[in-house]
Order: structure tokens, then sequence, then C-alpha cells
């Protein structure tokens, strides 16, 4: 039991530490002002979009599908 503890105890102290003097700075959020969603043409077999194409999603609505790409400007 007594070794159960210490173990314990230097594994909390190793995170204390880990979270104290490695994880200091903060994340800084992306833009968020630079995509934009297109909605894609289906009966195309090829589309050109600007930017990088970041996303990609279909959905089905009413038996009618809709797909949509999200590009970086």
């Amino acid at each position: 039991m007594k070794i159960l503890c210490a173990l314990c105890l230097v594994t909390l102290l190793a995170v204390l530490v880990d979270v104290v003097l490695l994880h200091l700075t903060t994340a800084n959020a992306q833009d968020t002002g630079n995509y934009k969603v297109v909605q894609l043409d289906r009966s195309r077999t090829s589309v050109s979009l600007t930017g990088t194409v970041v996303g990609f999603s279909c959905v089905e609505s009413q038996n009618a599908v809709s797909c949509y790409a999200l590009t970086k400007q």
C-alpha cells in the first residue's frame, strides 16, 4: 500500500511539474475571417475553387443530396 501511495504521489508531482514548467503559454486561436463555404454543383464532374479546401461534406435532405466545400482563402 505504501508503494502505491508513493507511486501516486510521484505521478501527481510529475503532472504538476509538466503543467507548470512546460505549458505556460496559451494557444493562439486561428483567424476565422478567411474561410468560405461553397455549395457544389453535383451535375458537374469537376469544380474549380479558389484557396485551399479544408473541409468537405454532403448531406441528404428531402431525397436531394447537396455537397459543400469549406475553403481557406
